[in-house]
């Protein structure tokens, strides 16, 4: 005894389906400030996953838009440069102030000797020869010793029993 799908009212009657493959994201027309957070985040080398996290995108959606994005593509790149900018800066100005005080103090050890006690001197002489590449070499000897005591023991032990 079969089911009779027609009685059951099972039975409709087909239509055409479309082969559509599934909606691509669209790019974006408009960059938000949330489209700026993830740049930033992606710029500083936060991995895809970290940045999902944070900010609530979907890796999926993050990835899209690294890979297929013209627009955030730029904003991403926009923000390395950016950073690499601020890094330089940062460093030209590190340097800056080190060469002014290796100066400062060069003038003062020609100048005013009086003022550099011998322990300034030294330590002074250790830091910027280890800049130089002329760091202290530290050598040291591994030596492995077999001195073989629990023989010696149980020898001495034997030799005292009667």
């Amino acid at each position: 005894m079969g089911l009779d799908l027609e009685i059951a009212g099972a039975v409709r009657e087909l239509s055409a389906v479309e082969d559509t493959a599934p909606a691509r994201p669209q790019q974006l027309a408009r960059l938000r400030d949330s489209h700026h957070q993830v740049a930033r985040l992606i710029a500083a080398g936060l991995r895809t996953q970290e940045v999902s996290r944070m900010t609530g995108y979907a890796i999926s959606r993050l990835s899209w838009l690294q890979n297929n994005d013209p627009a955030f593509m730029e904003l991403v790149e926009f923000y390395r440069a950016d950073a690499r900018d601020v890094q330089i800066d940062v460093e030209a100005r590190l340097r800056a102030v080190a060469l002014d005080s290796v100066q400062h103090f060069h003038e003062t050890l020609l100048e005013r000797p009086e003022e550099v006690t011998p322990a300034l001197a030294l330590e002074a002489s250790k830091v910027y020869l280890d800049r130089a590449g002329h760091a202290p070499v530290n050598r040291s000897v591994n030596k492995n010793l077999n001195l073989n005591i629990g023989a010696r023991m149980d020898r001495a032990a034997a030799e005292k029993a009667p």
